[in-house]
Order: structure tokens, then C-alpha cells, then sequence
């Protein structure tokens, strides 16, 4: 009998091939049913029938994710980038050739989940901030409940209950739970996507990597930094290979067949609507917005340094163990990071830290699995000291939280607009420095552009009074 190392449960069989007594590897309908096995880690590993426990985590975490969520949904005004969303989804159109939001790069058929979705609670609550951002709350609150259990399908429910924690109180997913773009979304399909192919691969089952295959598919028809993902999978695969680690059951052709197989037909199918991305968005060299060093800061600022220090020893300890869900944590979160900086350089399209939101799950993957690994060292010592580690972990970002419930870490224009349109003369003309498309929304009369040189402002600098 053998241990597997990324649960360390026991099994009767191998992965990596025929043992000397000639057993063979179990079939793919014989590795998708439950289990009892316990692991030794952290607890008992959740696999078929649910407990009421279970069932009260999951709804316990939803609910506290939707209030922080929903408080406050609607108190702050659109930034330009939500306005876009609001004209394309009230103008929402199949043709490639339709006009798009003034700002707005590609035509909202090239990403059509988030704007058919707001279009569709635009029906149900009429065009306002809250209805606009309601989509992506909703999907946050989703991702919080589904991730945690994926994650204890992946490995155990305490690191469901960790990892789901953690993204209920981050300040960042808050942040994109909030808005009215499409960023939740790509959190919530790009992670379960990831989450449903490691599920696939470890047990070797043809489900989940169809599902894996059709939430990517979803992720990339919601925005197409969504294929830094599927390059994820594939180098994910690449070092299983190359690497030694145990092999899991799905590496073999017949499986992995389920994934890209359904991934390839759509590909073919949607080869002239990437030809026009690349064509209208991707080979811009003229918006350059976002340094890598920008980029490596942000994500330390809004995921949390705290946290990456956790997921660096969790990285660690996987590797010093040779478990095989560090090391696609690594890959999942890594690869996409890497890619984004290399894009930055090499297409200048000022592709920010918001685009690594596929990712994101990643990260926090790699936290509640290296919180995890510290419960395990601390746990048969002190109760209390794990809990206060658990408890340093959920607040360090805090701080950071109630920061942002005070303004919604963005420019109020809709507050500037209600003083323009009772101090202003209608004669006068309106100007402001940057987003003249944020105060015309408001306003409802022309706005321009405020351009002023960096001579000119030195000389007004320098002159007297």
C-alpha cells in the first residue's frame, strides 16, 4: 500500500504503471466514486455525501460573501471602464463589425457572457450602478461557496474552509465583485476551470475534464486574458512529465482527450473572431499604461504580502514533499504572472494586474495550502496558536477593506457631476484632466478633455503668485 503525496491517503495502486504482483490501474469509471479514505494532514477528505457541516460552511461562507458583497453595491459612481459595459450591454449586437463604447476596444461579442448578463438585470432592475454591478457580486458570492468545495474535493475541508475564507474577506475580489466589468466572472470561471482539471487529472476522470474544458471555454468567452490559463494547463502537464513526481491517474491520452478535444472544435470555430482580437486589440504598441515592477507591486498591495509569504512556505513545502497540488498551484498562479509581464513589455497594451484575475484562485490555492501545512506543524501543539495563525491570516487585509468601503477606492464623478449641474452656467464649458466620458455620462451635456503639456504646467509652476 502507498501514500498518495498530495493527500497523503492511502491507495491500492499505482499511477505510474504495472506493479511486479501485476495489478493494474483502475478504470476512468472506477476512480470518480467516494471515498472514506481519511487524510492524515489535515482531517477527512470530502467526497460524496455531504455532512450538515459541510452543507453550513458552504452556506454560512455564501451568505458572508454576498453581504460584503452587496453592502454598499450601489453607493459609488462608474468609473469609464463600467460605462463601456453599460453602453455595450444596452447596445449589445452579434455583429463583429458593431460599434463599440467610445473607449472601449473590441466589440462586445468577442467577450458576450458579462454584457448579456447585465443586460439581462438592467431588465429586471433598470440601468443603475447597482443592477450594473450586481452580476459580478453575485459571481463572487458564487466563487467563495463553489471554491470551497473544489477545494475540499481537491484535498481536504480544512483547506476548503481556509481557501473559501480567505477569498470572502480580500479586499481585491471585494473590489472586482463591485464593479461592472467582467473580472468576477473570470475569477469564478477561470478557478473553477483550473480546480475541475486538477479534480480530472488526479482521479483520472473524463466529467470533470469535459467541465474543465467548457469553463474555459466560458472564462474565454467572458475575456480573453483567460488564455493565459489554458497555457497554465498545458505547461502544467508539461512539467508532470518532466518532472519527478508521481504521475496521476488522467495523464494519458484517452482522458486528456475530453479536454482538449471540445477546446479545439470551439477553437476552429472561433480562429476569425481571435484573428479580429488580435488585429483591433493585442498588437497595440501606442498604450503603454503598466510596468512589470507596477504590476509585481500591485499584486503584493492587493493580495496581501502576509498571504504570498504563506503561500511561499506552502510552495516550499510542496516541493520539499514532491505533492503534485503545490506544484499546480505554482503553475496555475505562476505561469499567468509571468505571461502578463512578458505582455507588457512586448504588446504595451497596458494590460494591468486586473487581468490576472483567471489566476488569482492560484494564489489563493497556494495560501490555504500552505496555511494548511502550518495547522498541521501547530495543531497537535497549541490549539490557540494555530487559531490565532488562522486568524492573522483573515485579518491582515482588514485594514485595507474598510479603506475601501469608504469611497470604493475610485474617483466619485458622480458626485463632481451633481456640483457642476448646480453651480455651472450653461454657457460654461467643462473640462476635467482625465475620463471626460465618466462626467458627460452624468452631466448629460458636452465635457472635454483637459490636455495641458508639461512645459506649460512648469511655467505656471514658476511664475509669480
Amino acid at each position: 500500500m502507498t501514500t498518495d503525496p498530495v493527500t497523503m491517503r492511502p491507495q491500492d495502486h499505482e499511477t505510474t504503471g504495472p506493479r511486479d504482483h501485476g495489478t493494474t490501474r483502475p478504470r476512468d469509471h472506477e476512480t470518480t466514486g467516494p471515498r472514506d479514505h481519511r487524510s492524515v494532514v489535515s482531517g477527512p477528505v470530502v467526497r460524496g455525501r455531504w455532512s450538515a457541516f459541510d452543507v453550513a460552511a458552504v452556506v454560512l461562507l455564501a451568505v458572508v460573501a454576498g453581504a460584503l458583497r452587496l453592502w454598499r453595491l450601489g453607493d459609488w459612481g462608474f468609473y469609464f471602464d463600467e460605462l463601456y459595459t453599460v453602453e455595450d450591454s444596452l447596445h449589445f449586437s452579434w455583429d463583429p463589425n458593431a460599434p463599440v463604447a467610445s473607449g472601449a476596444t473590441l466589440p462586445a461579442v468577442f467577450t458576450p457572457v458579462t454584457y448579456l448578463l447585465t443586460r439581462l438585470a438592467f431588465g429586471v432592475w433598470g440601468v443603475n450602478e447597482w443592477s450594473a454591478r450586481l452580476p459580478s457580486a453575485v459571481a463572487g458570492a458564487v466563487a467563495v461557496a463553489l471554491f470551497y468545495v473544489l477545494f475540499a474535493r481537491m484535498s481536504c475541508r480544512r483547506m476548503g474552509g481556509l481557501g473559501a475564507l480567505l477569498i470572502a474577506v480580500s479586499p481585491w475580489h471585494i473590489y472586482h465583485s463591485q464593479e461592472a466589468r467582467f473580472y468576477a466572472l473570470l475569477f469564478l470561471f477561470g478557478g473553477a476551470s483550473a480546480f475541475a482539471f486538477y479534480i480530472g487529472l488526479e482521479r483520472g476522470s473524463r466529467a470533470w475534464m469535459f467541465a474543465s474544458a467548457l469553463l474555459l471555454l466560458f472564462a474565454l468567452l467572458t475575456q480573453t486574458a483567460a488564455v493565459f490559463v489554458g497555457v497554465a494547463f498545458v505547461t502544467y502537464l508539461v512539467a508532470l512529465y518532466i518532472l519527478p513526481y508521481e504521475k496521476p491517474l488522467g495523464l494519458r491520452g484517452r482522458t486528456l482527450v475530453w479536454f482538449f478535444l471540445p477546446l479545439l472544435i470551439s477553437g476552429v470555430i472561433l480562429v476569425p473572431f481571435a484573428l479580429n482580437v488580435l488585429q483591433r486589440w493585442g498588437m497595440r504598441a501606442e498604450d503603454y499604461g503598466y510596468t512589470a515592477v507596477h504590476i509585481v507591486q500591485a499584486v503584493g498591495y492587493n493580495f496581501g504580502v502576509p498571504l504570498l509569504a504563506v503561500a511561499g512556505f506552502g510552495l516550499i513545502e510542496s516541493f520539499r514533499r514532491r505533492e503534485r497540488l503545490g506544484l499546480f498551484g505554482a503553475v496555475y498562479a505562476g505561469v499567468p504572472l509571468l505571461l502578463l509581464l512578458l505582455a507588457t513589455v512586448v504588446l504595451k497594451a497596458g494590460m494591468g494586474p486586473r487581468y490576472l484575475l483567471a489566476a488569482l484562485p492560484g494564489f489563493f490555492l497556494l495560501s490555504a495550502y500552505g496555511g494548511v501545512q502550518i495547522l498541521r506543524y501547530l495543531s497537535p501543539r497549541s490549539v490557540w496558536l494555530a487559531t490565532g495563525v488562522v486568524a492573522l491570516m483573515l485579518t491582515a487585509q482588514l485594514p485595507l477593506l474598510m479603506s475601501y468601503y469608504v469611497d470604493g477606492d475610485r474617483a466619485d464623478y458622480r458626485r463632481a457631476a451633481a456640483f457642476l449641474a448646480a453651480h455651472a452656467a450653461p454657457q460654461d464649458v467643462i473640462m476635467t484632466p482625465q475620463s471626460p466620458y465618466t462626467l458627460k455620462y452624468y452631466l448629460r451635456r458636452p465635457v472635454e478633455l483637459l490636455t495641458v503639456s508639461e512645459e506649460t504646467l512648469r511655467r505656471f509652476e514658476q511664475s509669480p503668485g
